[in-house]
């Protein structure tokens, strides 16, 4: 794996990164502290480069989305990597539309589109990131899955329809949750569901199956219905 870092990362940061680069749909199941937002940072520069994504939109809750914009990607995304962001905001003045609108210009550079979940509540915010993926070939990530717990609730719905051939989520909860569970004794239904491949040091690598059938009361989110993928590999780091 040939890439510049901006940020050293640590082992279990590469080995995420290792395991995940290049897979359609991925999940990072990390610890609060533990760097999920560079490994996925990372993710998108090589996908950029190798030229498999021209575009990103990243989901997030309204009270960090904006950290993306302000120290996450700055902070963490090569420096080689030409790029247009934009933070995304319901009620756009003239300013905030043609910053917006710089997103559809033709070039080269990596155009990054950072939403607010609750955004995606909205026709005007699904309508966007719907208009914004097809005219990209686009990563989309979600930042905390667990804001779309709800599959009967019109984000969950609004983000689920939204196609790109990459996904990811990274998130510090609902991982924890699983492993808790697993631990106390799935019910028999989730048990058949859920294999681990293997434990160590911390590092869970797990696939999940028979999305449908998985226990929602004791997952506790719709993440996996998100991946469209009926078996898909994530990666967990419990400092």
């Amino acid at each position: 794996m040939h890439y510049k870092f901006k940020t050293k990362p640590f082992a279990h940061q590469l080995k995420a990164l290792e395991m995940s680069w290049d897979k359609k749909v991925f999940a990072y199941f990390m610890e609060m502290g533990t760097g999920k937002s560079k490994v996925l940072i990372d993710n998108m520069s090589m996908l950029y480069d190798k030229g498999l994504i021209n575009g990103a939109l990243i989901i997030a809750p309204k009270g960090v989305y904006k950290n993306w914009f302000d120290s996450e990607i700055p902070n963490h995304m090569a420096d080689h990597i030409e790029k247009k962001m934009v933070l995304w905001e319901s009620t756009a003045s003239k300013s905030k539309e043609k910053e917006l609108n710089i997103l559809f210009k033709s070039d080269h550079d990596l155009h990054i589109l950072i939403m607010n979940v609750e955004a995606l509540s909205t026709k005007k915010g699904k309508q966007f990131a719907y208009t914004f993926l097809n005219c990209h070939k686009a990563l989309m990530a979600i930042d905390e899955s667990t804001t779309i717990k709800n599959p009967g609730a019109i984000r969950t719905k609004n983000i689920i329809g939204l196609a790109t051939v990459n996904k990811r989520n990274i998130d510090g909860s609902i991982y924890r949750n699983i492993v808790r569970a697993y631990r106390n004794g799935l019910p028999s239904r989730a048990n058949s569901n859920i294999r681990f491949v293997s434990c160590k040091q911390g590092i869970f690598y797990c696939y999940i199956s028979a999305i449908a059938n998985i226990n929602e009361s004791c997952i506790g989110c719709s993440l996996f219905t998100f991946t469209g993928n009926a078996m898909f590999e994530t990666f967990y780091y419990n400092i």
